[in-house]
């Protein structure tokens, strides 16, 4: 067997096993936290669409883990036996389908969705590389092994690393910001001096690191007021002013305090407008607030923004959301827009 052949087949076989452990990682990611497995919003429209879900059930991660780990199975039982798989007739048309699922998951999700998923495309490039090298090998008629079970194993255990590494160091980080959310940041959302927003006997519950100034946390202020109002939302926001000054932030909380918060969401942008105080914003809508909450809701923004950093919150909004155990789970800020809901 010659050296490209072998080079060929170890490429082709690593890519297959590759495929099924990634999208294996996707699927398990799903049925771990029930969400998308990336936190962009591309992952968020393209996992959460009707697309993803074909038959209504498992995610479509699950099927496509099945089949390239059909293909794995059979393409180490082949070459085990130093059979070529370029012949084999299951082999090809396994591959087939993955190549045809794979580009047409992948133009649905860019040309109709219009969004993309970092995970979705490493799969899908993963699963149309694998082909294409099939279909090279297919052409060229090249030969089975002669390696024996070894080789194949090495491909397995290269392939499997990447994606522990990167699931791993994701878990890993996760798990240990929802600890400390629990045991930091919760007490601090339920305390009396709190920013709370809706009704205590709201179902839905939502913590949200915010920074005022953020168009993002503008964004979801605005999107989240609807079923605040509506009783079915209870938004407890924490201050991590990292873009600007916390001045806005101070002049939000106390005006939360005075009862006024609906009044501050929907003149927001006003209030945090170049050139001027929010401070003199509020004081000419509610003289004498600055006197009366200046100096506690800058001990408590100051509080909450060391609390923060503590935490290393480097992005906002950073939201974490009631589920069904009954414990707060980070989420994608995105996938707590009411109008992005997961079907």
């Amino acid at each position: 067997m010659s050296r490209r052949a072998a080079l060929l087949e170890a490429l082709w076989f690593g890519l297959v096993c590759f495929s099924a452990l990634w999208l294996g990682a996707m699927a398990a990611w799903d049925a771990r936290f029930a969400e998308p497995s990336c936190a962009t919003g591309g992952c968020l429209a393209v996992q959460t669409s009707s697309w993803a879900r074909p038959l209504g059930g498992p995610p479509l991660s699950v099927w496509g883990c099945a089949l390239m780990g059909l293909l794995a199975s059979r393409a180490f039982v082949l070459l085990r036996a130093r059979r070529a798989p370029w012949s084999d007739g299951p082999a090809a048309l396994a591959q087939a389908v993955a190549v045809a699922a794979a580009v047409a998951a992948t133009a649905y999700s860019g040309f109709w969705l219009r969004a993309a998923c970092a995970d979705c495309l490493v799969a899908a490039g993963a699963i149309a590389l694998s082909g294409f090298l099939y279909g090279v090998a297919a052409l060229a008629e090249v030969g089975g092994s002669g390696a024996g079970v070894a080789p194949l194993l090495a491909a397995l255990a290269l392939a499997a690393l990447p994606v522990a590494c990167v699931r791993g160091a994701a878990l890993r980080e996760r798990l240990v910001l929802e600890r400390r959310f629990q045991a930091l940041a919760l007490p601090e959302a339920r305390g009396p001096e709190a920013l709370v927003w809706g009704k205590p006997d709201a179902p839905s519950a939502m913590v949200a690191f915010l920074d005022f100034r953020c168009w993002a946390c503008q964004l979801l202020l605005r999107q989240a007021e609807k079923p605040v109002r509506a009783g079915l939302l209870r938004l407890a926001v924490l201050h991590a002013p990292l873009h600007a000054d916390s001045e806005l932030a101070e002049v939000a909380h106390a005006v939360a305090l005075e009862g006024r918060f609906d009044r501050l969401v929907a003149e927001l942008e006003e209030a945090g407008k170049p050139g001027r105080s929010p401070w003199e914003w509020a004081e000419a809508r509610w003289p004498g607030i600055r006197g009366r909450r200046g100096a506690a809701v800058s001990r408590i923004v100051a509080r909450q923004a060391d609390l923060a950093r503590r935490l290393n919150v480097v992005q906002t909004p950073t939201v974490f959301a009631l589920g069904p155990d009954g414990r707060f789970r980070r989420r994608p800020w995105l996938e707590c827009l009411p109008a992005r809901r997961r079907p």
